[in-house]
């Protein structure tokens, strides 16, 4: 009988050994790759409590070790999974030959029970493998020796088991190259990315590292974004990870410009910009904060206190001169309009009625409707070769304007444009006259039109165009008149060009030359002079503008021995020849 039971308690454990399984599944892994991997137990008996199994790793694979900061010493990565209860913990130790003996155990307190492992199936122990950079083919990891005891210390020996690894095969990196291989960056915290291209594009890693040669210039990113720090140079390199060693350089130079703050020589117009857009907040504007801004509004609308913003120059963001943007601003005498700007939108200088001359950008396509009505002192303007179209009453009012020259590329001129009463010579240099209205040109009868030579006919039987007094044909390009110069000497100014046989057409005005309340005025007798030179049939030449200071006995420009607002007609009348 005795024999009979021990027959049968050796089948039952058997049975438990068949049905209780350590292992690790199958896996693939690319050379020098790290990957995660699991011990995988499937029990049937459930109260195991602890084991022991010893893991052996063939040539080609290792057993990623981390670092232990409080030890100062680095150990397996292996970790128990939520199967493990609370005392459990997982121990490990190189043995002999080779191979790496895993001990799960538990603190067991006094009259605490033992804890067993939670589920039938599933992982148990985690931890990281990595593949050498040259392994290749099948390798094979074995669980050896492996016994299990439970709650009641009943000792299970597992059968072995063994893992079969795949190493794919490889392409290795043979080349590396950058988007960039020079970048320059002005402004600290200003980033850029560079990208690595590795060939052939079949690589099987096609991973890089990033390095800077001096952080203290540049950083980078692990993904190649460039951060500029300070001025100096930084050389970034992008490195193959597949064991090549391959590399692809960026010279980085961070140049940051020096803040400069902008002078204004009006403080009114300081004073609006500061409140507007000073974003540091130093009561200061600076080029950098200027260049920021892409559209000043309506801030200037209507602003009769000032007289210059050739300070607009820096607002180099700036598109469009925006509806109503300088609109009543009636002392403004003097403004730049950065090159950048596209179009002059409608009503952006109406009643600028002390504005003289004003440079519009080359770039500029269009000029809108009453963009310059009523700017009655402003007496010569250019229009650049790329404006098409010319909005309604664009200058209308305009009366110190005396000659227009109209580029070829213009195919809409609205009804009033040049509603101008002193207009006597307009140059055409479309060949096929644009369609326009009555008021158009409202002093045509009294002006001489120029058109290009074999288009006279057409102008002659065009609609409104052919109302001119005279209409001249032009041989070739039309020429554009010399830009003057002005001299001043012994109370007398005189103006040249190299033009022959051009007139000229000027503005003085004079900061003393206002209204004023008090019985007392400090005359500065300093003359803003703007001039230019016309000629028949040719364009206008550019305005020359120039400050004349006449402080001193040479500002007695009428003799009475005294200088005052009198000399001021004196002047006036010596550039009209009308002096005595």
């Amino acid at each position: 009988m005795k024999k009979i039971f021990s027959i049968l308690f050796c089948l039952l454990a058997l049975h438990a050994m068949a049905d209780n399984r350590l292992y690790i599944n199958d896996f693939s892994i690319d050379p020098d790759e790290t990957v995660d991997v699991s011990i995988m137990l499937d029990n049937e008996v459930t109260d195991f409590a602890s084991f022991q199994a010893d893991l052996y790793l063939p040539e080609g694979l290792e057993l990623v070790k981390l670092y232990n900061e409080e030890d100062e010493e680095y150990y397996f990565s292996f970790s128990l999974t939520t199967r493990a209860k609370s005392r459990m913990a997982i121990g490990s130790a190189v043995q002999a030959d080779g191979a790496v003996r895993l001990m799960l155990t538990q603190t067991v307190g006094m009259g605490s029970t033992v804890q067993t492992i939670k589920d039938t199936s599933g992982a148990l122990v985690t931890f990281q493998v990595k593949a050498a950079a040259n392994a290749s083919g099948t390798k094979y990891i074995d669980l050896k020796n492996i016994v299990f005891s439970t709650a009641t210390s009943v000792r299970y020996p597992l059968d072995d088991t063994q893992t079969t690894v795949t190493v794919n095969s490889t392409t290795p990196v043979t080349g590396i190259s950058l988007n960039n291989t020079a970048l320059t960056l002005t402004a600290a915290g200003q980033t850029a990315t560079l990208t690595a291209t590795v060939t052939p594009s079949n690589a099987t890693n096609k991973n890089v590292t990033w390095t800077s040669s001096n952080t203290a210039v540049a950083t980078v990113s692990n993904t190649g974004e460039v951060t500029a720090v300070a001025d100096g140079t930084a050389v970034i390199t992008a490195t193959t990870a597949d064991g090549t060693n391959l590399s692809a350089q960026c010279n980085v130079t961070v140049s940051i410009p020096v803040i400069t703050n902008i002078i204004f020589d009006d403080d009114n117009v300081k004073a609006l910009c500061v409140a507007n857009w000073d974003t540091n907040n130093d009561g200061e504007l600076s080029t950098d904060e200027a260049a920021s801004i892409t559209s000043i509004g309506t801030v200037f609308k209507s602003n009769t206190q000032i007289t210059s913003f050739n300070e607009l120059q820096y607002f180099t963001k700036i598109k469009s001169i925006g509806v109503d943007a300088f609109n009543g601003c009636s002392n403004l005498t003097s403004i730049n309009i950065p090159e950048g700007v596209t179009s002059i939108s409608q009503y952006a200088f109406r009643n600028c009625s002390s504005l003289t001359s004003i440079n519009i950008p080359e770039g500029v396509t269009s000029i809108g409707s009453s963009a310059f009505r009523d700017c009655n002192c402003l007496i010569s303007i250019n229009i650049p070769e790329r404006v098409t179209s010319i909005g309604s009453s664009a200058f209308s009012g305009c009366s110190g304007l005396t000659s227009i020259n109209i580029p070829e590329g213009v195919t809409s001129i609205e009804n009033y444009a040049f509603s101008c009463s002193s207009l006597i010579s307009v140059i055409a240099n479309n060949k096929t006259p644009v369609s326009i209205e009555s008021g158009t040109f409202s002093n045509r009868k009294n002006a001489t039109l120029y058109v290009p030579y074999g288009s006279k006919a057409a102008y002659e039987v065009a609609d409104y165009w052919k109302e001119f007094k005279e209409i001249i044909e032009l041989e070739g390009d039309v020429e554009k008149c010399a830009k003057p110069t002005i001299s001043y000497a012994n109370g007398k100014l005189t103006f040249a060009s190299e033009t022959e046989g051009v007139e000229f057409f000027s503005k003085i005005t004079v900061a003393d030359a206002n209204s004023y309340n008090s019985n007392e005025i400090t005359l500065t007798t300093t003359y803003h002079v703007t001039v230019y030179a016309t000629k028949a049939g040719y364009a206008n030449s550019d305005i020359t503008t120039a400050d004349i200071n006449v402080k001193g006995s040479t500002g007695d420009v009428n003799g009475d021995g005294n200088i005052s607002i009198a000399d001021v007609t004196a002047l006036v009348n010596i550039i009209l020849g009308k002096a005595e």
